[in-house]
């Protein structure tokens, strides 16, 4: 275990980390009520939270329930918070620990964690499968039952005890799970420290089945387990010791399931067979062949077969083989023209984000392609670059004289250029001829001695 860390706390003070846990608080949060309300006066908001933080005042706001029901018959109790000002509190207190907490785990610690999610854990199962099958031919899976309804609240601060030294921290930590369960035992789903403290819980159990029990291939996804063994009894023994460990912690296990590798290892949306690998779970293919089979809506259908291929692709030969009967002929290999963009004049549109001009002005920038004729809400007859500015490629909307310069060279063969834009003042922007050069003539790279 690494060394405990201190002064935690101090690293969330600063404004530049405030404004660091509200952008990744906001990712895919577009339509969301909170976040529209929060980008309204997301400054003010900001500085409160700042103030919170420097006034050791974090608390957590009052939490809302949402009953959800999964495919698979499973009810849980989602919490849920206002965005301002918990989200970016509890984003903040992640950030903060973050790195100490990640390398405490065990190198096969999944789920929550950046590049060891579900795929990840899937994929490194399956290579132990097909490569030790022999030597270990036997498993042992083990649930936990109602995880996050049962984590010890004393057992989370225990483990944060272990690597943060810093009280205030923890302090701010751990309000975040009190407030929601004064019984002492669960934690909230759907909150950022959820994460956290899902896999922190169980941190000391994979240390006692590797450093203690040296089970070689053990692997952990949150609440769920799996390890390989040589024979039966080896795997009867150590399961009775790690059953007895999750007892001393607080936790219940379902019944563990002790079998040979032959009869598969159900886990992760797959099942692992030795020399055979990993095939999609039947309830799985099941779940996807009936979405899409009332589904007549072709970008609903593409959404629900994307689903279905993010864990289709991880598996073997014949998982592939299903998607591909479902999906038909690829458009690629009929040699079907797809087309290009077009506006409701017949003029092509150039797909990429938007420019402003003193975005680039001054600027050393390389033109790839022009539209003419282009209508914007400001009017017609503007002309539409594509332009690559600093390895950034994006759209810019021109129509200032200077355009016609541009388009000259272009019905003159010009397919690349380059150039640089000046403002004279007053936005009559002009490009300048002494940094202007063409690049490319006919689609063919030319240089200066060819001329």
């Amino acid at each position: 275990m690494p060394k405990r860390t201190g002064y935690i706390y101090e690293r969330m003070t600063s404004w530049e980390a405030v404004r660091e846990a509200e952008q990744v608080s906001l990712r895919n949060k577009a339509h969301n009520t909170g976040y529209r309300k929060h980008e309204a006066h997301w400054l003010s908001d900001l500085i409160e939270v700042h103030e919170m933080v420097l006034q050791h005042r974090m608390k957590t706001g009052r939490y809302r329930h949402d009953i959800v029901r999964s495919p698979n018959g499973k009810v849980r109790d989602i919490a849920k918070l206002d965005f301002h000002p918990s989200h970016v509190e509890h984003q903040l207190l992640v950030l903060a620990g973050n790195s100490e907490v990640e390398r405490s785990f065990i190198r096969h610690t999944y789920a929550c964690r950046i590049g060891y999610g579900q795929h990840r854990a899937a994929r490194q199962l399956n290579r132990w499968v097909q490569h030790y099958g022999e030597t270990y031919p036997w498993f042992v899976h083990l649930d936990v039952v109602k995880y996050y309804d049962n984590i010890p609240h004393a057992l989370i601060r225990q483990e944060l005890e272990r690597t943060f030294k810093d009280r205030a921290y923890i302090d701010s930590l751990m309000e975040t799970v009190e407030q929601f369960s004064t019984t002492g035992r669960g934690i909230p789903l759907g909150i950022r420290p959820a994460q956290l403290f899902g896999n922190l819980a169980l941190r000391s159990v994979d240390r006692y089945a590797k450093e203690v029990l040296h089970i070689h291939c053990y692997l952990r996804y949150l609440d769920d387990s799996v390890a390989l063994f040589r024979t039966k009894a080896e795997a009867r023994r150590k399961t009775r010791q790690l059953v007895a460990f999750y007892r001393q912690l607080g936790f219940e296990l379902h019944t563990p399931r002790i079998s040979p590798l032959r009869c598969g290892i159900d886990m992760l949306g797959y099942v692992c067979y030795p020399r055979r690998g990993l095939f999609i779970r039947r309830r799985l293919k099941a779940d996807w062949l009936r979405r899409r089979s009332h589904v007549t809506n072709p970008k609903r259908l593409r959404e629900i077969d994307s689903a279905a291929w993010s864990v289709i692709a991880h598996g073997n030969k014949h998982c592939q083989i299903l998607y591909k009967k479902m999906g038909g002929i690829p458009f690629s290999k009929l040699g079907i023209d797809p087309g290009c963009h077009a506006d409701k004049n017949g003029v092509r549109i150039i797909d990429a984000q938007n420019l402003s001009m003193q975005m680039i002005i001054g600027k050393a920038v390389t033109i790839l392609d022009v539209v003419d004729g282009v209508t914007t809400k400001h009017g017609e007859g503007r002309t539409a670059l594509l332009i690559d500015c600093m390895g950034t490629t994006g759209k810019l909307i021109l129509n200032a004289p200077c355009k016609q310069t541009i388009l000259n060279a272009w019905k003159a063969g010009v397919t690349k250029m380059q150039t640089v834009f000046i403002d004279h003042g007053g936005r009559h922007y002009d490009i300048d001829l002494q940094r202007t050069y063409a690049l490319e003539i006919e689609n063919q790279p030319v240089e200066d001695e060819e001329f």
